[in-house]
């Protein structure tokens, strides 16, 4: 979905300042459900019906012990120079808090690309600030999952700008490649994502090389070659509506795993999910779930898996929540049934904090609606809250 963007800016802010059968059977929208969105809640529930069924029809498997995890929002890399507050360490302390109240066992964080590498402005801060970030997630036994992204830049996504232009596949290569040493040497996570969308990636830096697969099994033998892996473990992947040809280039590699973002829920992206994760198993390479979340549209609505505000914007009201926790039932299942090492919804402030569809919502900006979420979800972290979807999630990870 051209990656999940993120909200952490009115997040953040906010922390600055204080049964088998039921589950498989389509079911008719909730009461609370506002008419315009029944068509689209109904299509989402038949899809998530379907991947249900995908997932029961797969050969029993040798248990293994799959990390849950959730994006670490106040901790993204797109948010420049914010992370380098007096606040933003305290706003990361409260949302691991909360995510381990909750039996999270891990948590995701993206650093983006350029601002670790030697000759970004101020890099040496950033460094500190994720080295105390890791040291946070240390101090509460929880994984560490870093993505190696790169930055929204020139979007309302990113809180600073980079001028691309004169980047060349070759010298956006060997900055990730810097950047990866970097990061095994002085955060050591548990692992690192090198990618996650490819075309993602080539629309935001302008390299549309790194749309065709060969091209980036290049950028990956150029990061992984000769690379200190100490203990971590090294991925890299695709967005589930691309080709899982991509994932079987990446699988050639001499990485440990297979990455894949699983948006949107469309009866395509599901079995390319399950295409992923064959083509990656088939190569001997384990698989994993960096990015997740019931993106709430239907294929009819954009021609694509281009994210936009007015789409997102759909995502706090809480009367998506049962079909939310369906989903999750399903990743988890999926997770399980293909032998994941790790799982990290995306949109993780929606375990705590949503807001109720009425006349004054209803017509909210994607920004407004956000920070009314967000406050909710601020709030509810300091007191020890979740919503129902967050208390899904954590019987899930109790219970699996």
């Amino acid at each position: 979905m051209r990656r999940a963007l993120v909200l952490f800016a009115a997040f953040t802010s906010v922390f600055a300042t204080s049964a088998s059968a039921q589950r498989q059977r389509a079911i008719r929208p909730p009461v609370g459900v506002p008419g315009a969105y029944r068509p689209l809640y109904l299509y989402l529930d038949n899809t998530l019906t379907y991947f249900r069924n995908r997932i029961d029809q797969l050969p029993p498997v040798q248990p293994k012990d799959v990390v849950f995890a959730a994006e670490l929002i106040t901790a993204n890399g797109n948010r420049g120079p914010d992370l380098l507050t007096a606040q933003a360490l305290a706003g990361v302390r409260v949302n691991l808090d909360a995510l381990q109240r909750m039996g999270v066992e891990g948590v995701a964080v993206t650093i983006v690309y350029p601002e670790i590498d030697s000759t970004f402005p101020r890099y040496r801060e950033y460094v500190a600030f994720f080295k105390a970030v890791a040291s946070e997630v240390r101090s509460r036994r929880m994984k560490l999952i870093v993505k190696l992204s790169v930055v929204f830049t020139g979007t309302t996504f990113a809180n600073f700008n980079v001028d691309f232009s004169s980047l060349t596949v070759a010298k956006y290569a060997a900055g990730k490649r810097a950047m990866a040493d970097l990061i095994l040497r002085e955060i050591e996570p548990d692992y690192l994502n090198l990618i996650g969308e490819p075309d993602t990636e080539a629309q935001l830096t302008g390299l549309r090389e790194l749309n065709d697969a060969a091209t980036y099994v290049g950028v990956i033998n150029t990061i992984v070659t000769g690379l200190d892996r100490k203990q971590t473990k090294i991925g890299a992947g695709i967005g589930t509506w691309l080709p899982p040809s991509f994932a079987d280039a990446f699988a050639g590699t001499a990485i440990d795993y297979v990455d894949m973002h699983l948006y949107p829920v469309w009866p395509f992206t599901l079995d390319n999910a399950f295409a992923i994760a064959d083509a990656s198993h088939r190569k001997g390479k384990q698989v994993a779930m960096s990015e997740t979340w019931l993106y709430k549209a239907g294929p009819s609505e954009n021609g694509g898996v281009a994210a936009t505000e007015d789409i997102f914007r759909r995502d706090p009201f809480s009367f998506w929540s049962p079909l939310d926790a369906k989903f999750f039932r399903a990743v988890v299942g999926f997770a399980e049934a293909e032998r994941l090492e790790f799982v990290s919804p995306f949109w993780s402030a929606y375990f705590f904090g949503n807001v109720t569809f009425d006349a004054s919502t209803a017509t909210l900006s994607y920004r407004e609606i956000s920070q009314l979420a967000n406050r909710a979800a601020a709030d509810a972290m300091v007191a020890g809250r979740v919503t129902p979807l967050g208390a899904e999630y954590s019987r899930l990870i109790a219970g699996r």
